[in-house]
């Protein structure tokens, strides 16, 4: 008897250490303190594009990393999109502290001599890009600031404080300007300005940042287009949109260019930066005006002027576009018809995955800010799951040494129950479809080995887990 009291004691603590909760669980709901939402938001698209975004992500011992477009390379960018993803998409369910943690140490096992990610790096093994790119500092440490208030840990705070202190170090200019990188300086990518980011790392570092977002702020007005809005893949510190013989589109608004929208009604919707509405204003005036209000015509590529490029419509470019839409009424269609095909768009590539990923976190209300915790989200209780719906579980013996789970469902919906080792290892999927009202039985493969499990059912509005032995 003590010996089987205590392997339920363990089932029980196996069961909270594998899905242990964090502090604001996906889905947030969140209204921002600036600007407006889509009129209507389906969490369950964030959820299946979170599903296609992990796709990329791959695990080797305690690191792990997100495959670039060769998927046996992986750029810090990518990491810290990673990052990011995995602090607003935790829950009982997604369970990603853990992966997280391994994006993390990932970062810091391919670090040059400033202590700073080398930007391209061949699977787990070696780098082939090297030095940093800033974009990925600067996500990371705001992935970092936001860990920290999503998990209670203080060496978040302390990881992202250091990091800050690098990026402060390497990756500002002297005239107080975001450098593309920490080994040169001589072109600015205003995709980069991450100055929502810039912001909250007031939070953690008295650098002077105020003036780091200024100057984000003017060289953008400066390289934009002044009727589009648009900016420019590349410019040098005065504004002039770059030329390359080898790259045609470098002064173009392009897949460099089309991640500023995004950031820009981020900083917007969290600090209310009126400079960046002005640009995200023109920009959602013009595009709406260029796509007749249809964001299937949106193309990947445009000049500066708004003449197209490309040729293709996909999440990279609709993605940000629907984002600008985001800081005032006045866009109230562009941005409802935009992320409805946005949340409808298939996409199956590394950068066009990671940018729907990110802009349907922000558009959906997912992307809050952890520092300053809207109303509209509070944190989940220490005995709650999150969700609304309770499903009943109930176990019985069936014939021989089967089990039988049995679960009651309180209205018709998708469902999903799978099995896993105490050690949070999947072992099968027992069911996944669609149910009616009412009680509901399956039975466990009785060929498994006995011992300890745990049985997680999810439904689109709930989740529960409970530990399951199985006997000879």
């Amino acid at each position: 008897m003590r010996s089987f009291i205590k392997l339920s004691v363990l089932m029980a603590v196996s069961a909270c250490s594998l899905f242990s909760a964090p502090k604001f669980p996906f889905p947030h709901n969140a209204e921002y303190p600036y600007g407006i939402m889509p009129s209507s938001i389906d969490n369950e698209k964030v959820q299946e594009t979170y599903e296609e975004f992990m796709e990329f992500y791959e695990e080797s011992g305690d690191l792990a990393r997100i495959k670039h477009d060769n998927l046996d390379s992986t750029v810090s960018e990518g990491i810290a999109y990673g990052m990011i993803v995995m602090v607003y998409m935790d829950n009982d369910k997604n369970n990603t502290r853990d992966k997280f943690d391994k994006l993390w140490k990932y970062y810091n096992s391919f670090l040059n001599k400033n202590g700073l990610m080398n930007w391209k790096i061949h699977g787990f093994s070696n780098v082939v890009g090297r030095n940093a790119a800033t974009d990925a500092e600067l996500d990371a440490a705001f992935a970092l600031m936001q860990a920290y208030k999503q998990w209670d840990d203080e060496k978040y705070l302390t990881d992202a404080t250091e990091l800050i202190g690098k990026i402060a170090e390497f990756e500002i200019n002297e005239n107080g300007f975001i450098k593309p990188g920490d080994s040169w300086d001589s072109e600015k990518n205003p995709s980069y300005f991450s100055t929502a980011a810039l912001e909250l790392f007031k939070q953690a570092s008295n650098f002077g940042w105020d003036r780091i977002i200024e100057n984000s702020y003017s060289l953008i007005e400066k390289s934009r287009n002044n009727s589009t809005g648009l900016v420019p893949n590349w410019c040098d510190e005065q504004g002039n949109p770059s030329s390359s013989p080898f790259d045609s589109n470098r002064g173009a608004y392009y897949y460099d260019a089309t991640r500023t929208p995004w950031r820009l009604a981020w900083a917007y919707s969290w600090y209310g930066h009126e400079k960046a509405k002005e640009t995200c204003d023109k920009i959602a005036s013009w595009i709406s005006s260029e796509t007749g209000n249809d964001p299937s015509k949106v193309v990947d590529g445009y000049n500066l002027d708004g003449s197209q490029l490309g040729q293709w419509n996909n999440a990279t470019f609709v993605g940000p576009l629907a984002c600008a839409g985001m800081v005032d009424e006045s866009h109230r269609s562009w941005l409802d018809e935009s992320y409805s095909h946005l949340a409808s768009i298939e996409e199956t590539v590394y950068y066009q995955v990671s940018l729907k990923m990110l802009t349907l976190l922000y558009l959906s209300g997912n992307m809050p800010d952890l520092w300053n915790v809207p109303n509209s989200i509070s944190p989940r209780k220490a005995t709650g799951r999150g969700f609304s719906e309770k499903p009943d579980f109930t176990f019985s013996n069936a014939i021989g040494s089967a089990k039988e789970v049995s679960f009651s469902l309180s209205r018709p919906g998708m469902i999903n129950i799978s099995l896993y080792t105490v050690s949070g290892k999947l072992v099968s999927t027992l069911l996944k479809g669609n149910y009616e009202k009412g009680i509901h039985r399956i039975t466990v493969n009785p060929s498994l080995p006995a011992g300890a499990y745990i049985i997680r059912m999810t439904t689109q509005s709930a989740e529960v887990t409970k530990p399951l032995m199985m006997t000879r």
